[in-house]
């Protein structure tokens, strides 16, 4: 069933955000270089639910999440001037998504929790560069 697939594909992107990059040559020497530094990595530095998202990815998952706040902040705009309301509690299930596999990401996580719209998102994004 085509919809089936798609949804499993849709689910992956729930594991690792990056599931959508070009596959080729330069993919397989990042895929080798990144199990080379997995390998050189002590477990300290890697929370064990999610060994695919490696420390180096951190700075680019907090960029993700940020452009992700900036087009939900887009989406709130629309909604205002459609006079509809439009929480900021859902945005939060995305948080895990982007912040983990790496050491502080559960307090960052709790900090992003804590937020209560897109502006303290950013202000506990602001802090962590």
């Amino acid at each position: 069933n085509p919809g089936v697939q798609g949804l499993m594909i849709g689910r992956g992107v729930f594991e690792d955000p990056f599931c959508f990059r070009k596959r080729g040559k330069e993919s397989e020497r990042r895929k080798a270089a990144e199990d080379n530094v997995t390998a050189a990595i002590s477990s300290d530095d890697l929370c064990h639910s999610s060994p695919r998202l490696l420390p180096q990815r951190k700075n680019e998952s907090l960029e993700l999440l940020s452009y992700h706040l900036e087009l939900f902040e887009g989406d709130l705009r629309e909604a205002e001037r459609e006079g509809r309301r439009l929480p900021f509690e859902p945005m939060k299930q995305f948080f895990k998504i982007y912040i983990r596999g790496y050491r502080g990401s559960g307090e960052l996580r709790a900090k992003l929790m804590g937020c209560k719209d897109v502006e303290g998102a950013k202000v506990v994004l602001k802090e962590v560069e």
